[in-house]
């Protein structure tokens, strides 16, 4: 017995219908999900509004933080944690011309074009960076991610 396959327009005809019925699902549900989700929001109206005000006084004493950690330690370079829970990462990033690098580079048959990744791992060592580059100091502030030991409203921790 020899079975009978699917001809492509009706492949497409199924599909279509798939689509249209998945189409009519969509809209039948969306509705329901609205309300669902106003009552949630309902409910939660003053949990939702605690939690975005959290996200917020969050955001601001991060950056609050970081500048403080930040200026502690430009004023006393040799402290790179001058706050429990804080810290200042030091890190050095090449600082060049694209142009310049990419004419040294192919001068030294490195590439066609500026790699800057690897371009900028043979800045890091004085020994293979080219007299162009200077290396400029990068500050990165820091935040422990657990500061639940914090959290005690001991203000001396």
């Amino acid at each position: 017995m020899t079975e009978v396959q699917e001809t492509v327009p009706e492949m497409v005809r199924r599909l279509a219908l798939a689509r249209k019925r998945a189409e009519e699902i969509r809209a039948a549900l969306e509705p329901k999900k609205e309300a669902l989700l106003r009552t949630y929001e309902d409910e939660n109206h003053d949990l939702l509004e605690e939690s975005r005000n959290l996200l917020t006084l969050d955001s601001d004493l991060q950056a609050a933080i970081k500048s403080a950690t930040l200026a502690a330690y430009e004023a006393d370079r040799t402290n790179k944690k001058p706050y429990p829970a804080c810290g200042v990462r030091v890190s050095e990033k090449p600082v060049y011309e694209a142009s310049t690098a990419l004419k040294w580079a192919t001068e030294h048959k490195l590439c066609l074009t500026l790699d800057t990744k690897s371009f900028g791992s043979l800045c890091e060592s004085p020994a293979t960076r080219p007299d162009f580059v200077t290396m400029s100091e990068l500050r990165t502030p820091t935040i422990a991610t657990d500061l639940s030991i914090y959290a005690g409203g001991n203000e001396n921790d």
